[in-house]
């Protein structure tokens, strides 16, 4: 009796759990957090609004509610977490999960640059380099990406530098240039690297220098940039940098081609 019984419930639980299964863990975790950040959100601490926010957004947890996302976003906004404002800016400038709106991204944007929230003054520079939203104003944008770059914002380093190497907004240094590309190379920014060693490879603002070129486009093309892989092909084509080589350079554009780099799809065309 006492085994029957035993298979009998043993039966009854299986059938139980098949048909009503205990949450996983990840999802008994995912319910936990977002009551604690429900919570959080209600004592207005506004990192937990926009957790919850783009908890909403994402589904984790949740049906995804793309309205009540934004009102959590302005709520986090407003209690002066300034990355949600950073962020509203560019929901409204992309268009994503509202209708887009380059007014009121540029309005956010500038509360959370003048709070010195610096990825909000990158995203701010950038709308006065084009012009989107507010009147275009180079010199602004290079004021802004300074600021950003002096407070680590890397890829602000690297649009500092384009602006001074083109001339536009400001005059021509290309001694800054290179200064700036420099500080966006030594953290890894592909692109970074590889307008550096068009620089070396140039003699602009730096001593010319195809090694050091060579080793620039080496560390751009490590970071799967295609123009940096281009540009060693070039250098193995031409024997610059490097003893003259064709296959290597046919390799390389190759590889570059593989980076979706069109200039080096159409050289192994050649």
């Amino acid at each position: 009796m006492h085994l029957y019984l035993k298979t009998y419930f043993g039966m009854i639980l299986a059938v139980t759990l098949f048909l009503f299964p205990l949450p996983s863990k990840a999802s008994y975790l995912q319910d936990i957090q977002n009551e604690f950040l429900k919570f959080s959100c209600e004592k207005n601490i506004g990192q937990g609004c926009f957790s919850l926010g783009y908890n909403y957004e994402t589904g984790a947890g949740f049906e995804k509610d793309s309205s009540l996302a934004i009102e959590l976003y302005v709520k986090a906004c407003n209690l002066n977490f300034y990355h949600s404002c950073a962020y509203l800016g560019h929901v409204f400038y992309e268009g994503k999960l509202v209708e887009k709106d380059l007014s009121k991204a540029v309005i956010y944007l500038q509360k959370s640059c003048k709070n010195k929230y610096q990825l909000g003054c990158h995203l701010l520079a950038i709308r006065y380099l084009g012009g989107e939203g507010v009147e275009l104003n180079g010199e602004k944008a290079l004021n802004l990406f300074n600021i950003a770059c002096e407070s680590g914002v890397k890829q602000s380093c690297v649009e500092a530098g384009r602006i001074y190497k083109k001339g536009d907004a400001v005059d021509q240094d290309y001694v800054r240039a290179a200064k700036y590309f420099n500080t966006g190379c030594e953290e890894d920014i592909a692109r970074s690297c590889n307008y550096l060693g068009n620089m070396y490879f140039k003699g602009q603002g730096v001593e010319k220098d195809a090694n050091m070129a060579f080793e620039l486009y080496s560390q751009a093309c490590d970071l799967n940039y295609g123009a940096g892989c281009y540009s060693l092909g070039v250098m193995y084509f031409i024997g610059r940098g490097r003893e003259q080589s064709f296959s290597k350079a046919r390799k390389y554009y190759k590889l570059s081609c593989g980076f979706n780099y069109v200039k080096a799809c159409n050289k192994l065309k050649e």
